[in-house]
């Protein structure tokens, strides 16, 4: 089910093996449970105001509903497009492929900007402080002069041992 929706989400991925497929479901699987668990225990969620903005600010987006005339995105334009296909998605199988990539496009989307807020978190969580930075410099960097001998476990005779 997962390699399906997969394929009628993003036609480039319809030309990999089915190997191939079956890996990026596995692996897509995997990521997703993993991030949603660790999502989850630390209250970390994209809003739907959140993925609008990132919705519209997606550069294939701002691109496909950009206004000739101005250059500007016009977020009517957009808002009709999703408004058509949503309300064509069961008129026929090109339709509801159309409607499936648009949900496996906003899914993305919305994946992307968890992991993103979600390494935020982790990033700003990683604060070390000047002067223990500092330090592990100092540390680091030190030398230590040492002198060494060297002696051949075959010199040494047994009834030492």
């Amino acid at each position: 089910a997962k390699v399906e929706e997969i394929k009628s989400s993003n036609p480039q991925y319809a030309n990999l093996s089915s190997k191939q497929l079956a890996d990026f479901a596995w692996n897509t699987i995997m990521r997703d449970q993993i991030m949603a668990q660790e999502c989850s225990k630390l209250g970390i969620t994209i809003t739907s105001d959140e993925l609008y903005f990132d919705v519209t600010n997606n550069e294939q987006i701002r691109q496909a509903f950009t206004n000739p005339n101005t250059g500007q995105f016009d977020e009517n334009q957009f808002k009709n497009y999703v408004s058509t296909i949503r309300e064509q998605k069961d008129d026929n199988l090109e339709s509801r492929d159309l409607w499936n990539q648009w949900i496996g496009f906003e899914k993305g989307v919305k994946d992307q900007s968890l992991i993103f807020k979600y390494n935020t978190a982790i990033e700003k969580g990683l604060y070390t402080p000047k002067v223990l930075a500092q330090a592990d410099y100092i540390a680091g960097s030190q030398t230590y002069q040492a002198q060494f001998i060297q002696l051949p476990y075959a010199r040494i005779a047994e009834s030492t041992i």
